[in-house]
């Protein structure tokens, strides 16, 4: 999985340097909100499209298709950009590497929520993604170097070269884990169906009227997509007016992200597991927005003070991203892929795919038509931007809050129905309490002794007997 991570990573990462770079070079920023529309109608179609095949085929052939589409996409983009820098191949790029993105994702965290339970998720998750560190600092720092000896289209033959690569070592993980990726489909379309299909056919309100896991799962993915596009979007306005050179522009953001990846590596290596069990799963989930909240309301009085100079508006944006890009893969992403692990199979699938394939497009969808109307009113800077982003920050914390009482309602079943396992893993403080709380004090004789078996060294020896 390490080295699967690593290879995928690095196609990602140099196919964001060189995209991003040629927006900037080309002044295409103004563009961003109208594509940021687009991007979103794409990934719901697409969305829509994963979501049918995910239902139809087995998790590991799903898994290789997308992967040599990925490939492809390298190919293809190679052959893009070999026809010049207009608009439209622009904008193929930047919309079609999002979808790519999207992909990459899915493949990857679908395939690891099936290979590891619950247990091994909290400790394995932050782990897991340290070859994508590895993989986004050497593409990072590789882009301006290729950029410099061959041309901006070569870089895309590295990209298809890196998602081949990741497509044969899936081919090896699917074969040694081929019970765990195999999926019981005629419980999953029974279910797909009792609900109404709601994902298929895209029935929001569906979505909203199940439980309220869903609902709080849902809108904790969109505000946290909405959140970062508004974030990306100011911090390239400040990058465009800065630099005029392509190659400056790719140093700049390779050093800037390589940098944030070696301190996101860290934490994955060092410090997330201790994180987790040392903090809690709640905190770590909102651990990220607080740190943006904090950093946001920062520049929000500076701005109010009259500290509006331009090098205090990019250090403010520059600090969001350095902050968001060390920590949402390293603490962030296992904290939150960690809510659907008590889930079943299928229901981690199908959680994903909504999340994922649903609410993150509409969340980019309304991060572009929000800029648009500021853009059409006249009314947009980045002063009122900040005002825009410290609400959605809010927001992002609350519906955090609402979600984490929903997971304790999730693990409590799961607890219930003996769905985890202790094996030789930590437990969280969130399943300790409950076991305390809940189990051991059980009048079911059964249930006290499943809370000692998980508890084990935990407790005095005079409870346990």
């Amino acid at each position: 999985m390490l080295i699967h991570a690593f290879l995928s990573g690095l196609g990602i990462a140099l196919a964001y340097t060189v995209i991003t770079s040629i927006i900037i070079d080309s002044h295409e920023v103004h563009s961003l909100p109208f594509l940021y529309v687009v991007t979103s109608i794409l990934l719901l179609l697409i969305g829509f499209v994963y979501s049918k095949l995910e239902h139809k085929y087995q998790p590991a052939k799903l898994f290789k298709g997308v992967l040599l589409a990925l490939s492809l996409w390298g190919v293809f983009m190679f052959l893009n950009f070999r026809m010049g820098r207009s608009f439209l191949i622009i904008s193929i790029a930047f919309c079609s590497y999002y979808l790519v993105y999207y992909l990459s994702n899915l493949e990857y965290w679908g395939s690891a929520s099936l290979i590891f339970d619950v247990r091994q998720g909290k400790r394995l998750f932050g782990l897991l993604s340290v070859g994508e560190s590895l993989a986004k600092i050497m593409g990072y720092a590789m882009t301006p170097v290729i950029i410099h000896s061959f041309s901006e289209s070569g870089v895309f033959m590295v990209v298809a070269l890196s998602f081949g690569g990741a497509y044969l070592i899936f081919l090896r993980l699917s074969k040694s884990y081929h019970s765990s990726m195999l999926v019981s489909h005629s419980d999953h379309h029974h279910e797909h169906k009792r609900s109404g299909s709601v994902i298929t056919k895209l029935q929001i309100a569906k979505i909203f009227k199940r439980d309220s896991f869903k609902i709080y799962i849902s809108l904790f993915a969109l505000i946290s997509t909405l959140t970062y596009f508004l974030i990306h979007y100011a911090f390239l306005v400040k990058i465009e007016e800065r630099y005029v050179d392509l190659e400056d522009i790719a140093v700049f953001i390779a050093t800037l992200y390589s940098s944030a990846k070696i301190a996101n590596l860290l934490i994955k290596i060092f410090l997330s597991g201790r994180i987790f069990q040392f903090m809690g799963l709640k905190v770590v989930l909102l651990l990220l927005p607080t740190l943006l909240l904090a950093v946001n309301l920062y520049g929000v009085v500076g701005i109010l003070t009259g500290q509006i100079q331009e090098n205090f508006i990019i250090w403010v944006f520059t600090s969001i991203i350095i902050i968001d890009e060390v920590f949402r893969t390293s603490l962030y992403t296992p904290a939150y892929l960690t809510l659907f692990q008590p889930l079943t199979k299928e229901k981690r699938l199908e959680g994903h795919t909504l999340c994922k394939g649903i609410m993150e497009p509409i969340g980019i969808g309304i991060a572009g038509i929000l800029i648009l109307i500021l853009i059409e009113s006249d009314l947009f800077n980045l002063s009122i931007l900040s005002y825009i982003i410290l609400f959605w920050l809010l927001m992002w914390i609350f519906s955090g809050n609402k979600l984490f009482k929903s997971y304790l309602g999730i693990l409590q079943n799961a607890l219930k129905s003996k769905l985890l396992n202790r094996g030789t893993l930590e437990l969280s403080k969130e399943e300790v309490h409950i076991l305390i709380n809940d189990k051991l004090k059980s009048q079911d004789p059964l249930e006290r002794l499943y809370a000692l078996k998980m508890l084990g060294n935990r407790l005095p020896v005079g409870i346990i007997e």
